[in-house]
């Protein structure tokens, strides 16, 4: 997840890459609600296994 920064997401999304082996990667953005506590320029991780 990000609040409009992408490109960090982006380079997150290849170190994740890197460590694991995973094609279910789904990025998204943050919504307003959440974006107005953490502020702009922040990304995220959530991850659930199976």
């Amino acid at each position: 997840m990000h609040g409009n920064d992408s490109a960090s997401l982006s380079l997150l999304e290849q170190k994740i890459n890197q460590k694991i082996d995973n094609d279910n990667i789904i990025n998204s953005e943050f919504v307003s609600v959440i974006g107005t506590h953490v502020g702009p320029n922040v990304i995220g991780l959530a991850y659930y296994s199976l």
